[in-house]
């Protein structure tokens, strides 16, 4: 599967807008874990860039079925085929600051389990 989006970016420079970005970015990835997190401070907003654009056009192609390929190459002695991908989550590393206390978040837990 593969998506391309056009349309014109524009850099974000409202910080409750920034906010509503990021936001929205972080719950997309990970549910909950926003509010799990403290809020970025103003040091972090300063070196934080967010782009907003609105799709003005989109193209989105998914295989229903295998490659064909050109009659041409259908005797020769070579492989063809798919290798399906996936993404997945592979298990939590807490980083070394992190207080043996500090249990991991449901966020975290829901995201590991899917």
């Amino acid at each position: 599967r593969s998506v391309v989006l056009f349309g014109k970016g524009r850099w974000v420079l409202d910080p409750a807008e920034q906010e509503r970005g990021l936001r929205a970015l972080t719950e997309q990835m990970l549910p909950g874990r926003y509010e799990e997190s403290r809020a970025p401070n103003a040091a972090e907003m300063k070196v934080t860039a967010v782009i907003a654009f609105d799709i003005e056009e989109a193209s989105a192609k998914i295989r229903s079925a295998p490659p064909k390929d050109d009659p041409a190459d259908e005797d020769a002695a070579v492989w063809a085929g798919v290798v399906p991908l996936k993404i997945s989550a592979g298990m939590p590393i807490k980083d070394d600051i992190t207080s043996a206390s500090v249990a991991m978040p449901d966020s975290v837990k829901t995201y590991i389990s899917r």
